[in-house]
């Protein structure tokens, strides 16, 4: 059984990165690192779990990816900045109803792909306002090979 959680990191980075804008500048995708000297809204992915649901015939493997939006805000927090973000970030990762936007990496094969739950986060760093949505994302993986 091969370890595709990489892959699907890839995958989620590959699909957002340079595809989420908000008032005409990009929205940075980050993986596990973000920059320390970012000041606009930005979305940082992670994978949070990893599970083996294999069977006598196929290796199958289900992941968590966790996809974090940060917007941050001067003064009062606009709540509708971060439903913008998610809602185009919901657009790329499934573009229909019976597709997803994440590209298949070798020998894996994505064969569902789903938004679990989201929960809301603010905070305030002395200078400017963060207010945040946390999405994970279920997804299973056939491996082909």
């Amino acid at each position: 059984m091969n370890n595709y959680v990489g892959d699907l990191m890839n995958a989620y980075y590959q699909c957002l990165n340079g595809n989420v804008t908000y008032g005409g500048q990009d929205v940075n995708v980050y993986g596990v690192g973000v920059a320390q000297d970012e000041r606009f809204h930005y979305i940082h992915l992670r994978p949070e779990s990893e599970n083996d649901l294999s069977n006598k015939s196929s290796f199958v493997t289900s992941a968590v990816i966790v996809v974090d939006i940060y917007t941050v805000h001067e003064g009062s927090i606009d709540y509708s900045v971060v439903e913008d973000i998610d809602r185009q970030v919901r657009q790329l990762l499934f573009p229909t109803r019976t597709t997803t936007g994440l590209a298949d990496a070798s020998g894996m094969q994505i064969t569902i792909s789903k938004m679990e739950n989201s929960v809301y986060l603010d905070g305030f760093n002395g200078t400017r306002h963060e207010y945040r949505k946390v999405t994970r994302f279920f997804n299973r993986i056939n491996q082909l090979n």
